[in-house]
């Protein structure tokens, strides 16, 4: 498990991590350990983030320098398509970029010490979700 969060109904817990074949997943359940649900996808994560609406963002790692965002359509994760580059150093906690979408969905917050100092970036996340670049590696 990597990280946990809350959704933004404040009765579910989100989270996502890799299992030890490598395999990247979000799940989400309840605070009364009801309603469990893990969606698997194909990408090699480091930080993410699911907002309880269908969407979800991850930082990548390794070579990844964006960050990448997926939108949920018939138990799936479609994507990833990316969202903005990140230009992060992942030196120290300070400067994970952390992403999180606000409560409605329509920007992500993140940091970056792209200019050499931990900044804090918000995106706008557009209605249409095509228009976003496919995350080519």
């Amino acid at each position: 498990m990597g990280h946990e969060f809350f959704y933004p109904d404040g009765v579910t817990i989100g989270y996502h991590g890799f299992r030890t074949n490598g395999t990247n997943f979000f799940g989400s359940i309840k605070y009364d350990n009801t309603e469990l649900e893990e969606t698997e996808f194909g990408f090699d994560t480091w930080h993410g983030y699911a907002d309880g609406l269908g969407q979800a963002i991850v930082d990548g790692r390794g070579e990844v320098k964006t960050l990448s965002i997926w939108r949920k359509q018939n138990g799936t994760y479609e994507g990833p398509r990316m969202l903005c580059e990140l230009r992060c150093s992942f030196h120290s906690q300070k400067v994970h970029a952390h992403p999180r979408f606000d409560a409605e969905g329509k920007r992500v917050l993140f940091t970056s010490d792209k200019n050499g100092y931990g900044n804090l970036y918000l995106v706008n996340v557009p209605e249409d979700f095509s228009v976003l670049p496919l995350f080519t590696p």
